[in-house]
């Protein structure tokens, strides 16, 4: 039968490090001495893993319209970015980004999909935004 008692003290910075004996002059096991396991360290559960964050799909939806946004205009609605010397220097300042992001939003969004939990559902826009615009590139 396990005996619950109470966590140990904080640390105290007067105190050794190593070892430290109950009052029995036992080391106590890890089920005697914490009360419940919130307290073992790494088990908290208020603590989400990366891909059940909701911010984490927020984040790839406005990625990826960020980059759908990107490769229409520039092949969609301007037929020659280089026409104009603004949108040329922004557009050749952003490729590499919107590159990337046509690379690592998919990987993130099937990663949520598969392991994210309660942000499966919303995972499907980034997703399908990403389609859109690789859609976009290969008619271009």
């Amino acid at each position: 039968m396990m005996v619950l008692r109470e966590p140990p003290p904080p640390y105290d910075p007067g105190q050794k490090p190593g070892w430290h004996f109950d009052e029995a002059g036992q080391i106590p096991d890890i089920d005697d001495t914490f009360t419940d396991m919130t307290q073992v360290p790494g088990n908290n559960p208020s603590r989400k893993s990366f891909l059940a964050r909701p911010r984490l799909v927020w984040w790839l939806t406005w990625i990826s319209f960020a980059a759908l946004l990107y490769f229409f205009i520039g092949y969609v609605v301007l037929d020659d970015v280089y026409r104009y010397p603004a949108v040329s220097a922004i557009y050749e300042l952003l490729w590499a980004p919107m590159f990337l992001a046509i690379a690592v939003v998919p990987i993130l969004s099937i990663a949520v999909l598969v392991k994210g939990g309660s942000q499966k559902r919303r995972a499907l826009v980034p997703l399908a935004l990403i389609i859109a615009a690789i859609v976009i590139l290969a008619a271009a």
